[in-house]
């Protein structure tokens, strides 16, 4: 499942960079250049769902105050890694509108790609089950290693 979390909080990360170029923000890092600071908190914020999946945006926000809270984070009006401030570090309904527009984004992304997951490991099973069932299908027999990669979201890249 962590492959899974992990391209959840991905393509959550990515969109919000989309958002934020859209609203006349500076733009996060992509992916990639991310800290891993912030791939553990997109990371843990997709985990949240994945546990609590009727997690609210508003209690999915505490969590992330919370959390950077322990980190040593507090507001600040411009975010600063060095300075450890952040223009979010505020309750829920003192967000506006445009970040709590990202929150409700991110799950509706996070959701949407696990929701996708699922989707795929069934399709896979449902297509392995009849090239087993059916010789003449033509189908690629199902290697055991490979069929646990599927379970566990480590799908090979060829």
């Amino acid at each position: 499942m962590a492959a899974i979390a992990e391209i959840a909080a991905r393509t959550a990360h990515e969109t919000n960079r989309k958002l934020q170029e859209a609203l006349g923000e500076e733009p996060s890092p992509g992916w990639d250049n991310a800290s891993m600071a912030q791939r553990a908190s997109m990371i843990r914020g997709v985990l949240s769902v994945l546990i609590a999946p009727n997690i609210t945006p508003q209690e999915q926000h505490e969590a992330w105050v919370h959390h950077k809270l322990l980190e040593g984070w507090r507001y600040g009006p411009v975010k600063d890694d060095a300075l450890k401030t952040h223009p979010c570090m505020v309750a829920y309904e003192d967000l506006d509108s445009r970040q709590r527009a990202k929150d409700q984004l991110f799950q509706a992304v996070v959701k949407g790609v696990l929701a996708a997951a699922k989707v795929i490991k069934a399709e896979a099973k449902r297509l392995a089950a009849e090239a087993a069932a059916d010789e003449g299908l033509m189908l690629p027999k199902v290697n055991p290693e490979e069929a646990s990669a599927v379970d566990s979201g480590e799908l090979k890249e060829e």
